[in-house]
């Protein structure tokens, strides 16, 4: 699985997880099971749903797919609500108001928790920044001493939150920069022997099923088929005429080779006839012809062989 494809299906998970928390705690709110009863609270409990519901459409109806995007915004609107909730709580008489609003902070942590899986940075700091200040805003009306000690623990954990998002980001980053590269390198090699990926992955799939050993490098010229094999011949021909590929290289590739067939053998790379071979090097044709046969012997060919793509071979497994 590449590095992006984690991503977004780790991101699906987390949409999928947000989904089924907003649902069950709309209910057990609704229900009295959790929260408070008040009609403002009810009202707000029904705009956050509403906001949830029209987005959902929204995102159906445009085929809208960024995930990122999509659990950013209900992560938004769901600490909008709690928040709203907790600073309704420390303005009301209720007695337990304190320990409600600590379970909230807990609700407030889950969904920072769940942004961070999601390798959402910035909308983790947002979470961690309103979180402490709701929750400081809440201490200072209430006045309770046990909160307001409470706030610098608070203030540790959303921190840690956040630098675990800055880690966790920074990491991912480096995975899908380097699998875009990845890509980018497939692709450049696929153009430069002229195959489409389905058509490499298909030889591919040929090769594992015929067991093939060897010379990984060989094993891959072999199967890679013709046409792929005639276009890599053509980008060494074009090396070997912009002297990326120089004379005495040629020694290197082809060590059995005299000197002077390896300067045939340069010309007959970059696809000279063995009329323009004997201009060039003002020699005679049968002197060239005699070489080549010499050198087809050391190649071991047959008659059947081509020596230009015996040469070539030899230079790219090489």
């Amino acid at each position: 699985m590449s590095g992006i494809k984690f991503i977004n299906t780790q991101r699906e998970k987390i949409l999928r997880i947000s989904n089924i928390l907003i649902i069950l705690g709309t209910c057990l709110n609704l229900s009295g099971m959790v929260g408070e009863q008040e009609s403002i609270n009810i009202i707000i409990v029904l705009s956050y749903l509403l906001i949830i519901s029209c987005i959902t459409v929204v995102e159906y109806f445009i085929k809208y797919n960024n995930i990122r995007i999509m659990i950013g915004i209900r992560s938004l609107a769901t600490q909008l609500l709690i928040c709203s909730e907790m600073i309704l709580l420390a303005y009301s008489n209720n007695p337990n108001k304190p320990s409600i609003i600590e379970t909230n902070m807990s609700v407030l942590m889950i969904i920072i928790l769940l942004s961070l899986l999601g390798y959402l940075k910035f909308y983790t700091y947002i979470l961690s920044i309103t979180s402490v200040a709701c929750y400081g805003y809440c201490a200072y009306i209430i006045d309770n001493p046990e909160m307001l000690r409470n706030l610098s623990i608070y203030i540790l954990l959303f921190s840690i939150c956040a630098y675990l998002s800055t880690l966790l980001t920074k990491g991912i980053n480096t995975i899908i920069n380097k699998n875009k590269q990845y890509k980018i390198d497939i692709q450049e090699a696929l153009e430069t022997m002229g195959l489409t990926e389905e058509e490499f992955n298909a030889h591919l799939d040929l090769a594992k099923k015929n067991k093939k050993r060897g010379n990984p490098t060989v094993d891959l010229f072999n199967i890679i088929g013709d046409r792929a094999q005639e276009t890599l011949k053509k980008n060494v021909t074009y090396l070997m005429e912009q002297d990326k590929i120089i004379y005495d290289k040629l020694g290197k590739y082809i060590p059995e080779f005299t000197p002077s067939e390896i300067e045939i053998a340069k010309l007959i790379a970059e696809g000279k006839k063995i009329g323009e071979i004997t201009e060039i090097l003002n020699k005679k044709k049968s002197n060239i012809t005699c070489q080549r046969t010499k050198m087809r012997v050391k190649l071991n060919l047959s008659k059947e062989d081509n020596l230009r793509d015996a040469i070539l071979k030899r230079v790219i497994v090489e």
